[in-house]
């Protein structure tokens, strides 16, 4: 024992010597490792211990080893004081090695004892009852135990919804050591058989088995100011450190025991160069944590967070993300409650693309509307035109939260529009293109008929002026208008004009006939426009009569 105080002095040394921000919470913890046989058969192995001893690490708890292999049984003064006591037999038994068995009545003696004076003890074993053979009175009046049966292999269980320590956990693997079978053969022939634990009225089962008919396994039991629970299978084959430290903090929490909170996270700046609703948000671990939870909001103050991720880990993938800025922030939490939030970190998702309508302008004039959807989430729109596909130098026709333009006086040629939805996060893609096809038009505003006597004697200068418009009523120089004229004696006459600054092109002949003269214009022609006959203002021929 002397070695062992000065052992036990050192320890204390050295934890002290750690910086005060980086040591666990001392709880006085006692975890005392009675699966020796275990060790027996697997020489060198340290059994069950590491399982516990990562998920208390991972609770931030300290806690001191008692090795019954080589320190014997644990003795009174060894648990006196301990905020709580851990003891694990694994699946060793009697048989094996002259071992007086697992949890002797000397152990019980001295639990009692520790428990009298308001001690908290778990007890993980499968073997207990089978070495005792009997409901002990320790079974019933410290654990709580009415009936225990040690007959089958389970492997999975699962929290007792309402218990104040299951309610919520599970399911849970049971996992096997890997030479499991080279000891024991296969289940479900032989054991160790992991017991059914049947608790007395008023005592409480935290879990049960999850195989039909889902028996107890366990039980929680508090009378005067002791609280027990007990296992009836090793909770070191529970399949994950993360798993077992909820179970454990869920244990000593419903005990009683007091530890710091986790602290606060630190929230990673989060990765989103393309501006795509998938990104991954990750969080530092603290210690102590359980679980973690990730809030969301458009809010930089949280005002009505959203729950993205609640759970052991310490990352949380996002994908289908609408368009918009969001705010995220981390909390850990433990079986005694929560930590601070971690910082908040920002992560923008740019809109989708638009589509833009197919444009009409069927007179091919330069009016017409460039129309497009509205995207979720964009607050402007950027409209691009260029007479090239390839946008190789385009225009920016219109920026802002409208979703359509009306271009008016464009000139002639093909135009092509795409456009660009945006937000605070940034530019999303462009849309599709469409083109518009502008020609300047032309029609006949009046055919204007005259004539008059000329010479020689006997013959006249008759004359009809075809005046030409485009589209928006102005006057148009230089457009060769076709015409042709029908003469009193039925010849034909074909004609061309150009038209002079004000727009009018006069077709003249001198005749001799008398009579009706018939003028019809037949074309307009000049490079950019067309000609619309649609659009006249007037009758494309006219009929008139010469002579006295």
């Amino acid at each position: 024992m002397k070695n062992l105080a000065i052992v036990l002095l050192l320890a204390i040394v050295a934890l002290s010597a750690l910086p005060a921000a980086a040591a666990p919470q001392a709880l006085g913890i006692l975890l005392v490792d009675d699966d020796w046989d275990y060790q027996y058969t697997h020489p060198g192995s340290l059994g069950g211990r590491p399982y516990y001893a990562s998920a208390l690490e991972a609770l931030g708890l300290a806690y001191e080893v008692w090795d019954v292999q080589t320190q014997g049984q644990p003795t009174g003064a060894a648990m006196e004081g301990r905020d709580a006591v851990l003891w694990f037999t694994g699946y060793a038994y009697e048989d094996l090695n002259d071992d007086p068995g697992v949890f002797t009545p000397q152990n019980e003696v001295k639990v009692a004892a520790y428990l009298d004076a308001g001690g908290r003890f778990l007890l993980s074993s499968s073997e207990y009852f089978y070495d005792a053979n009997t409901i002990t009175p320790f079974m019933q009046n410290y654990l709580g135990v009415q009936e225990i049966s040690d007959v089958w292999v389970y492997t999975t269980l699962l929290g007792t919804p309402g218990s104040p320590i299951g309610d919520g956990i599970g399911p849970l693997a049971l996992s096997r050591p890997d030479d499991y079978g080279e000891y024991w053969p296969p289940p479900p022939f032989e054991g160790p058989y992991d017991d059914e634990v049947y608790p007395q009225p008023g005592t409480g089962t935290p879990f049960h088995y999850n195989t039909d008919p889902f028996p107890p396994n366990s039980t929680n039991h508090a009378a005067g100011a002791f609280h027990t629970v007990y296992l009836g299978w090793p909770f070191e084959w529970v399949d994950t450190v993360n798993q077992r430290a909820q179970v454990l903090g869920a244990i000593l929490a419903w005990m009683g025991c007091a530890w710091p909170l986790p602290g606060a996270p630190l929230l990673s700046p989060i990765e989103n160069a393309d501006g795509d609703g998938a990104y991954s948000i990750d969080w530092s671990d603290a210690t102590g944590a359980t679980r973690y939870t990730l809030e969301e909001d458009d809010d930089p103050a949280f005002g009505s967070p959203a729950v993205r991720y609640l759970g052991p880990e310490s990352q949380f993938a996002l994908s289908g993300q609408p368009a918009g800025i969001f705010y995220y922030r981390a909390r850990a939490s433990s079986p005694f409650g929560d930590g601070p939030w971690s910082n908040t970190q920002t992560a923008g998702v740019v809109p989708g693309a638009s589509v833009l309508a197919a444009i009409s302008n069927p007179d091919a004039n330069g009016s017409y509307l460039v129309d497009w959807s509205d995207v979720a989430g964009a607050a402007t729109y950027t409209l691009q035109e260029d007479d090239t596909p390839d946008f190789l130098s385009p225009a920016v026709r219109y920026a802002g939260a409208a979703s359509q333009f009306q271009v008016v006086g464009q000139s002639t040629g093909t135009w092509y529009y795409r456009v660009q939805a945006a937000n605070a996060a940034g530019a999303g893609p462009w849309s599709n293109t469409e083109a518009a096809v502008v020609f300047l038009t032309l029609h006949l505003y009046r055919l204007t008929p005259s004539w008059s006597a000329s010479s020689p004697p006997g013959t006249y200068k008759v004359t009809t002026t075809a005046s030409v418009h485009n589209q928006d009523h102005g006057v148009v120089s230089g457009i060769t208008v076709s015409g042709k004229w029908k003469l009193p004696d039925g010849s034909v006459l074909q004609k061309s004009a150009v038209t002079n600054p004000k727009g009018m092109a006069p077709f003249s002949l001198t005749s001799s006939l008398v009579g009706v003269y018939r003028f019809c214009v037949t074309g307009m022609q000049r490079l950019g426009y067309t000609y619309n006959p649609a659009a006249n203002e007037t009758n494309v021929c006219r009929s008139f009569t010469v002579g006295p």
